[in-house]
């Protein structure tokens, strides 16, 4: 899904489908966040680029991720989209982090 940062994929997102690229993840991520994900699955979601980011132009993983960035990072970093912050438990869980800072490898 997120091979070549998932550009092929997001650009053919079907506009008629009554969802965006943003729903359908939030729909995934209330799903898992209703499932729960033992430790690991979180280990085996970690590492997968599957979160549309930059408006659903490019799938990243979760360690890509900041709560709050103060400049520009892409494409090593990208701001959580505020439509997912509901969901703030289950990503930090899977590795989204407030801010960067000198410790984080990406």
């Amino acid at each position: 899904v997120g091979e070549g940062g998932g550009e092929e994929l997001l650009s053919s997102w079907p506009s008629g489908c009554g969802m965006s690229a943003e729903a359908a993840f939030g729909q995934v991520l209330e799903y898992l966040e209703k499932e729960g994900l033992g430790s690991d699955k979180l280990a085996q979601l970690r590492p997968l680029a599957f979160i549309p980011v930059a408006n659903a132009t490019r799938l990243v993983s979760p360690g890509c991720l900041f709560i709050r960035l103060k400049e520009e990072l892409s494409p090593l970093g990208y701001e959580l989209p505020p439509v997912y912050t509901k969901y703030l438990e289950l990503l930090r869980q899977l590795g989204v982090r407030d801010e960067p800072g000198a410790q984080i490898v990406m």
